[in-house]
């Protein structure tokens, strides 16, 4: 009778245990698009530096969606695909930029940002009126771009340190006058 009893308390355990683990797995979101509707965004960019998958896209610093899959492009640069939140629709108005997230671990972050109005009457110089429309499902995006990071700026960092550099002469030099 014993030897029951302990039986059942190990099944139990093991039921639990397995129920236990895939309320986790919801919970952390390794099936997010079961719980979420989502549609698909393709983005075109010259390098998908600094992000990976399931890195969180955002905009206005509202997370709206998270990178499915990064694939080469033959002819170059990557193609990302983007799982985006459908309760959060975007306009046309926003493009998608690669930017520093953290200087620290040296992550980026994928947002989407609003674009200057001249290159959308440029982009959409035959209609429009597109501008104003969501983004769908299997739209692909030929206009992904990258921030400038800090190595990028290491040109405008250098011509900073010079002005000032000849600023502090200049000081120099005015007070040696006086």
């Amino acid at each position: 009778m014993d030897e029951n009893k302990l039986r059942f308390g190990v099944g139990v355990l093991i039921l639990s245990s397995i129920g236990i683990g895939v309320i986790l797995v919801f919970l952390f979101g390794a099936f997010p698009a079961v719980l979420n509707r989502q549609y698909t965004l393709d983005v075109k960019f010259d390098s998908a530096e600094g992000i990976g998958l399931n890195t969180p896209v955002v905009r206005d610093g509202v997370k709206v969606g998270r990178v499915e899959t990064i694939k080469l492009v033959p002819e170059g640069g990557v193609l990302v695909s983007l799982a985006m939140d459908s309760d959060k629709p975007i306009t046309r108005r926003y493009v998608p930029k690669i930017g520093a997230g953290s200087l620290v671990t040296g992550e980026s972050e994928l947002k989407f940002v609003l674009a200057d109005q001249e290159i959308l009457n440029q982009k959409f110089e035959a209609d429009p009126e597109l501008i104003a429309t969501e983004y769908a499902d299997g739209d692909f995006l030929d206009n992904g771009e990258k921030t400038k990071g800090i190595f990028d700026m290491e040109d405008d960092l250098q011509e900073t340190i010079e002005t000032i550099n000849r600023a502090g002469k200049s000081v120099d030099e005015l007070a040696s006058n006086i």
